[in-house]
């Protein structure tokens, strides 16, 4: 393995407008919220998984095969294991996990109709990553050599990092976001389809089958535009820990996600779930009202209570016994339109778990399913209308020496067919108010809504 520093760091943005070209480029985005960013293009193997279906891509060959999916991911990142690394993800597997995949996790069905033609798992094997240390402002281009072996690898290794190296060098081609029609926003579900399924869900509380479910409802409006300068302008307005941008051919994964799944580092997992959520105040005074009532709502800190919960009980399936604290509870998180209510959950792994299993054993995440899990995961699927696919999945990595970060994916756009989709929910308990329970999903999305609205100079028309 070579990691080189450069001399002159290039931002990560404007790295990866300059590899964006190349195929299917990848950019892991904390917008200095967080410690790194990652820049990644032209992966060596990549697995697509629909199902039990697998198709494996690997140097320009194709095949697939019949088999769990998350056995196939552990087993092919175990064939290309290195030592310890100066940083995360010096080489490893960018991609995505669908929430569909809790079919395969939880042996669920899912009744909603699937319409998007996002497949259920993308992972690519990247073996040159560019890493963007926000701390200290440096830049390094790491190349791991793979899938070589011996001297191969070295030699691949020198080769692959002067590749990278020249096109951070070239000047970025970056598409003009010019909006020449008129858009229309509609959505998965009416207001009055989406009350009464608030409603059905309290009925499903009240009987004793959930104490908490995720509802949610899908916005979708055409969108036959690149997505990439649409990307960096939601970066500039609302920059979030978690964000992620993925092309993948024809379809790409914009994430402005706040929320962490699972971290893994030298055998410590976290999870930080976000649960309770208030708009933003129009001066000062209401912003501090707002984001103190947060703290002491009663339905908020009870739903959020809940997830802790449930969150230290999924990390309890591969932790070791007394592992399990809390390390922060209730905190308030605040972002450009929104208070965010936030605890962070830690473990130590037991030994002999692979960072695959722990994921496998802890997805989908908590906050956005509900409480018990399994059955509140049944009574989405009866009563949202669509499948998620990549939405409340995750977005991430998993490097060559074991360390993990994974985001919920939510504030996720899905962008295909030339349209756009964008979906956001809220948990809903004993006593939630319908009316308000829709409110808090056009809130959620109110940030992207702002976005496209502004160039559409108000030529965007709500349906729904």
């Amino acid at each position: 393995m070579i990691v080189e520093e450069l001399p002159h760091t290039p931002d990560p943005w404007e790295t990866f407008k300059r590899l964006y070209h190349r195929p299917l480029p990848v950019f892991l985005d904390s917008c200095g919220a967080g410690e790194y960013s990652f820049v990644a293009c032209d992966p060596f193997l990549v697995i697509s998984s629909w199902k039990r279906i697998n198709r494996i891509f690997y140097r320009g060959d194709e095949r697939t095969i019949i088999y769990d999916p998350f056995s196939l991911l552990k087993e092919t990142l175990e064939a290309f294991c290195v030592g310890r690394q100066p940083h995360p993800l010096c080489g490893g597997v960018i991609g995505f996990l669908g929430y569909d995949l809790k079919n395969i996790t939880e042996r669920l069905e899912t009744r909603a109709t699937r319409d998007l033609p996002f497949p259920d798992m993308h992972m690519a094997f990247y073996d040159t990553v560019y890493i963007y240390h926000h701390p200290t402002g440096m830049g390094f281009v790491a190349s791991t050599g793979l899938p070589e072996k011996g001297r191969e690898k070295g030699k691949r290794a020198s080769e692959r990092l002067r590749e990278m190296k020249d096109l951070i060098k070239e000047r970025a081609r970056v598409p003009v976001w010019s909006y020449k029609l008129p858009l229309e926003i509609a959505s998965n579900l009416s207001k009055a389809d989406y009350i009464k399924a608030v409603k059905r869900a309290l009925r499903y509380i009240e009987e004793g089958d959930v104490y908490q479910i995720n509802l949610s409802q899908r916005f979708c409006l055409p969108f036959p535009f690149d997505p990439l300068p649409f990307y960096g302008t939601l970066r500039e307005k609302h920059p979030m820990p978690m964000g992620a941008f993925l092309r993948l051919g024809r379809v790409w994964l914009v994430s402005n996600s706040p929320e962490r799944f699972l971290r893994i580092r030298e055998r410590t997992v976290e999870t930080m779930p976000i649960k309770g959520t208030v708009k933003r105040g129009n001066d000062s005074r209401e912003d501090s009202l707002l984001r103190e009532g947060l703290g002491r709502d009663p339905k908020e800190v009870a739903e959020h209570t809940m997830i802790v919960d449930l969150e230290r009980n999924d990390l309890g399936r591969f932790c070791e016994y007394g592992s399990i604290g809390v390390e922060r509870f209730k905190a308030i998180e605040t972002y450009p339109t929104l208070h965010h209510m936030v605890s962070t959950v830690k473990g130590r792994i037991r030994d002999g778990v692979h960072p695959v299993d722990a994921i496998r054993l802890a997805f989908p995440g908590g906050s956005v399913t509900g409480a018990p899990k399994i059955r509140a995961m049944e009574i989405i699927d009866e009563l949202e209308p669509t499948a998620r696919g990549p939405y409340t999945g995750s977005i991430g990595y998993i490097d060559f020496c074991g360390n993990v970060d994974l985001n919920i994916s939510i504030r996720t756009a899905m962008i295909c067919k030339g349209m756009l989709f964008y979906q956001t929910g809220g948990g809903i308990v004993a006593d939630s108010d319908p009316e308000r329970e829709y409110e808090e999903t056009l809130l959620k999305a109110r940030g992207i809504f702002e976005i496209l609205e502004g160039p559409l100079s108000a030529r965007a028309r709500w349906k729904g």
